[in-house]
């Protein structure tokens, strides 16, 4: 997988686990909420209960209370409304409940509804004996009193089972809790574990990568700088006795009579052929380890390109090479008209030593101005560039020429990008090669 899909990857996952967190979050604030709304009702209930239980028995003792004042003596009719009040009252509180009783709770209001019923009737039996003989009867009216009293206390202890419930409840959902969280736990972990992993993927591992490539590009540079001051000494040490076997080969030719004695004009001649390769040579390692910064100055594209042409027609005749200018346009840009003179010498003469083995070896010379940007271009009709070198074409010493430094397109390059541009291969095959000098238009 690419940099790029790891990293889509891992912000869908990351999306994924982040709505799974919202969701586990939601759920867990949702049973939170029931559980406290359980504790709540349970609290309601039990207040509810008890004050039901205590009005409840209060009602009763008031009833009973009236009864026995109503059979303790005369039967009058204020006695009488003062106990059917009381009455009705108890029938009108327990008939409507304040609080909603559902199972057993149920099943003892009935059974208080019930024997209150049967308390009012034995009471009205109590009443209808002599005054003589309600004394001896008062247990008619005193044992439905204590049934009630007694189903009242059933009453009180359904009540607290549906607590108990209510409790059993809260403690299922409080079981339900932790049970989801540690399977939420259980489940996220891992795949907290694959978006690290993910993130380190595509983000960190990149930025190490990277960070590795920068250390090893500075060390890299460090070496090639010290190699290139080591060149840079080395030839300046090489210069100067070349330079003196240059004039005792000059001086040693005058003296050699080609005629008399070809065989040492020969060797003469051969020797100042190698003096300049390696003049050549030196001079192409002064450039690459110490680069000249451009000097900037206004130039014409047409009279540049002109006056490379008309410069160099005769060094490629003698290369055997037929030099030509193709679309050459007249613009003013800014440049250093050498830099640039010495960077396309680099590039016609690798053109030229590519197609010189044919007998109809070409190289085009084009000038080019565009809308962002001014492109020189050589092209060659030579065999191409080889697969196994194009990667490291513009790289130090990278060359199959016999004799040859590697050095010429790395200096091309270097002079181009210090104009802010860039060398490219801009095409190639086994019909030629095309290079192009593309320059920001100042």
């Amino acid at each position: 997988m690419t940099i790029s899909a790891w990293r889509q990857a891992a912000v869908a996952l990351a999306l994924c686990l982040l709505a799974a967190v919202a969701g586990l979050v939601l759920l867990f604030v949702l049973r939170l909420r029931e559980v406290e709304q359980l504790r709540v009702l349970a609290h309601e209930e039990q207040e509810i209960g008890l004050r039901f239980h205590r009005d409840g028995a209060a009602l009763m003792l008031d009833l009973h209370s009236a009864a026995l004042r109503l059979g303790d003596g005369e039967v009058n009719a204020g006695k009488q409304d003062q106990y059917a009040v009381l009455f009705a009252r108890n029938e009108a509180f327990f008939r409507h409940p304040p609080v909603s009783l559902t199972g057993a709770a149920a099943a003892s209001l009935e059974d208080v509804q019930k024997d209150l019923r049967i308390y009012g009737e034995q009471v009205q039996s109590w009443l209808a004996l002599p005054d003589k003989e309600r004394l001896a009867g008062l247990m008619r009216a005193d044992e439905p009193f204590r049934e009630l009293l007694r189903d009242l206390q059933a009453l009180r202890d359904a009540c607290g089972f549906r607590l108990m419930d209510r409790v059993s409840e809260m403690r299922d959902s409080m079981k339900e809790m932790q049970w989801l969280v540690v399977t939420a736990a259980a489940v996220m972990t891992p795949l907290f574990g694959v978006l690290l992993w993910m993130i380190h993927r595509g983000w960190f591992r990149p930025l190490q990568e990277k960070a590795a490539e920068v250390e090893h590009a500075k060390t890299a540079r460090d070496e090639m700088a010290s190699l290139s001051s080591l060149a840079a000494g080395l030839a300046h040490e090489i210069r100067n006795p070349v330079g003196a076997l240059k004039n005792r080969a000059y001086a040693l030719g005058l003296l050699v009579d080609a005629e008399l004695q070809p065989k040492v004009a020969a060797q003469v001649a051969s020797m100042n052929r190698e003096l300049d390769r390696v003049e050549h040579i030196v001079g192409d390692f002064l450039i690459y380890a110490r680069p000249s910064e451009p000097r900037i100055v206004p130039c014409s594209l047409a009279e540049l390109v002109d006056t490379f042409h008309h410069d160099h027609q005769a060094e490629m005749q003698q290369r055997g090479v037929r030099f030509e200018l193709g679309a050459v346009e007249d613009v003013r840009f800014h440049a250093d008209p050498e830099l640039l003179r010495q960077a396309l010498l680099n590039l016609v003469r690798n053109a030229a030593e590519a197609c010189g083995g044919r007998t109809d070896g070409r190289v085009q010379l084009e000038a080019l101005a565009l809308e962002r940007r001014i492109v020189l271009a050589v092209t060659d009709n030579g065999p191409g560039v080889p697969e196994d070198l194009k990667e490291r074409l513009f790289k130090p010493f990278a060359t199959l020429k016999r004799g040859g430094t590697g050095l010429g397109l790395t200096i091309s390059r270097g002079i181009a990008r210090r104009h802010g541009g860039d060398l490219l291969l801009a095409a190639t095959s086994a019909e030629g090669t095309r290079f192009e000098i593309r320059l920001p238009r100042l």
